[in-house]
């Protein structure tokens, strides 16, 4: 499979995975305290729900199409030179794996936000959400 390919459907999955996490945090958040992540909360309380969750869905989106495109760049320079730039391979490489990771945790919270039930995945960021909420905090 062609580097490309990894690259846009890297994209595709952190766009999609986004999408369905928002649709679902819009679709089940009652009320702002109900959201666990600290930053997300304090959107929420400061410009709405739907600005604040449709916000960040925008800010990812802008967030893919420039890294992502990016990676895509270095992904069609690296067919036409003979021996590729180490750096240029590993960072189309980290573009890859860290995004279907980071698609990976956004799909098992929109799974969660969905049906009610933790995975291993939504437990630990909430953990993280309840940790940098403390720190936050004070």
């Amino acid at each position: 499979m062609s580097l490309r390919v990894l690259v846009l459907a890297t994209s595709v999955c952190l766009i999609g995975t986004k999408f369905l996490d928002c649709y679902s945090t819009m679709s089940q958040l009652e009320k702002p305290e109900d959201e666990l992540n600290p930053l997300g909360r304090a959107a929420i309380n400061r410009v709405g729900k739907r600005v604040a969750i449709w916000g960040v869905f925008l800010l990812v989106v802008i967030i893919v199409a420039i890294v992502g495109g990016t990676a895509y760049q270095q992904a069609l320079g690296l067919l036409e030179d003979l021996e590729p730039n180490f750096i240029e391979v590993i960072t189309v490489w980290a573009y890859v794996i860290l995004g279907l990771a980071i698609a990976g945790v956004q799909a098992a919270v929109a799974h969660t936000n969905w049906t009610g039930r933790d995975s291993l995945i939504s437990r630990s960021v909430a953990g993280v959400y309840r940790w940098l909420g403390s720190w936050v905090q004070g």
